[in-house]
């Protein structure tokens, strides 16, 4: 039986390779880079702990968010809100489908941002719904993604 591992455990000893696990983590570019780093991590070391784990989460949450362009994303209170850089074309079909899921959850801010009422208190439960949400925007903001929406 394995014990749960983490970046500072035995197994993570050698300094030099702790550290270039989270460079390639930081550099990842794309959700997929994350996936394939996230089977190698546990394919030599076993299952992640929950702190690694979370890490991911946020990283995933990061690569989205910068691939939509956002300003900023908070979350507080159980809600997060969201903001896009006024540069962008904002995924019009995006906003419009996640105030058809989430109804009265989903409320327009300004021009450029909403606020999402999450479900869930604790970032376990936050973390599943925000992605979703991110990953609407950014597959209905691609126009092979509002063209699915079309049909």
């Amino acid at each position: 039986h394995r014990q749960p591992t983490t970046p500072t455990d035995q197994r993570f000893r050698r300094h030099s390779h702790r550290l270039s696990l989270y460079k390639r983590l930081s550099s990842s570019q794309q959700i997929g880079d994350l996936a394939l780093l996230n089977g190698e991590i546990q394919d030599r070391y076993g299952p992640l702990p929950e702190p690694v784990e979370r890490l991911f989460e946020v990283m995933q949450i990061r690569i989205l968010a910068k691939s939509l362009r956002l300003t900023s994303l908070e979350i507080k209170e159980g809600n997060v809100v969201v903001s896009f850089d006024p540069k962008t074309s904002i995924p019009e079909t995006g906003i419009r489908t996640l105030m058809d899921r989430y109804k009265s959850r989903f409320r327009l801010l300004s021009p450029l941002s909403f606020e999402l009422h999450l479900t869930h208190t604790d970032w376990s439960g936050q973390a599943p719904e925000l992605t979703a949400a991110l990953q609407i925007l950014g597959v209905c903001g691609t126009k092979s993604g509002a063209a699915e929406t079309a049909v």
